[in-house]
């Protein structure tokens, strides 16, 4: 329980990076909110490691993210810990890139595990060639989306504008993220039902 409600609070202020950044900066010092942040990213991960298998990108967004705010801490320069969203994407955008070659896709691993939970027999567990199919394409979808975040979030650093860079990041880019999953599963609703399945 205890361990559940930490990862909820280490997720929640990986979440608020941008507005922690943010108001961290207008009242306090890096040197004050370094520690919290390296805490946060650490912490995530410490708590979550159990999850590394399905989220491969977990353990080097770990590393890029305390590198990053690290080295800020180090250069006393607070704009070096804007780079943690793109640091972020850019893992990501790699990790499921590589699963396009690897295989399986990311998204297709998140189904197979999905069908093994509802399954008796998880050997026995494969996916049908369409939903393969579909999976790939939903993977390209999100690279797609993670390269625009990448520009987006880099154009926001580069406008010198924290408040900017706040909006974006620590609000706009998760509302994205929020619509992508909506309407993935819209896409997906229908899809279902062509092929003869429940939603």
């Amino acid at each position: 329980m205890t361990k559940a409600i930490l990862n909820t609070l280490f997720i929640g202020l990986l979440l608020a990076y941008p507005v922690l950044i943010y108001f961290g900066l207008q009242h306090f010092s890096l040197t004050s909110i370094a520690p919290l942040l390296l805490v946060a990213i650490i912490g995530r991960y410490l708590f979550s490691k159990s999850a590394s298998k399905t989220m491969p990108w977990l353990l080097p967004a770990t590393i890029l993210g305390t590198g990053c705010v690290l080295l800020a801490w180090f250069l006393n320069n607070s704009k070096i810990t804007l780079f943690y969203p793109v640091l972020i994407s850019t893992t990501m955008l790699m990790t499921f890139a590589y699963s396009l070659f690897k295989g399986p896709s990311v998204i297709e691993s998140f189904a197979l595990l999905e069908e093994k939970r509802k399954a008796k027999d998880n050997e026995q567990v494969t996916l049908p060639l369409h939903v393969v199919n579909y999976t790939r394409n939903v993977t390209k979808v999100w690279c797609a989306f993670f390269s625009i975040n990448i520009v987006i979030s880099m154009y926001t650093i580069l406008s010198d504008d924290l408040a900017l860079w706040t909006l974006y990041n620590g609000l706009i880019a998760y509302i994205f993220m929020g619509l992508l999953m909506t309407g993935e599963l819209i896409v997906r609703h229908f899809a279902k039902k062509r092929h003869g399945l429940q939603s």
